[in-house]
């Protein structure tokens, strides 16, 4: 892993010990992520809401394994944050399955 990953995954780690009464996550759940980045270069959603973000949740024992994640939803927003933001909701699948035409599978 490169230094600038190992960095993100500690600073993921820091935020999540900072949060009060945050217990690990055991069930299925879906994930929305909202992106603000630091400028207009492009950027690859995947590389920003995907492997390396859901390393780094159960690197910071909020979820057990990644595989829990049954749904993701990610959005660039058009607003800027200085160093970049990813903003993570993280909700059981039971409360967004009527999102959904078909069921999500177990």
């Amino acid at each position: 892993m490169s230094a600038e990953g190992k960095a993100y995954k500690s600073r993921v780690s820091q935020i999540v010990s900072e949060m009060v009464d945050l217990s690990m996550i055991t069930d299925q759940v879906f994930v929305r992520v909202d992106l603000y980045p630091p400028d207009n270069r492009k950027r690859d959603l995947d590389n920003f809401a995907g492997k390396a973000l859901f390393d780094a949740l159960v690197d910071a024992r909020v979820i057990d394994d990644d595989s829990q994640i049954r749904g993701t939803q990610a959005l660039f927003h058009n607003e800027k944050y200085k160093g970049g933001l990813a903003v993570v909701q993280i909700h059981p699948i039971e409360s967004v399955r009527f999102m959904f035409d078909d069921e999500i599978s177990d």
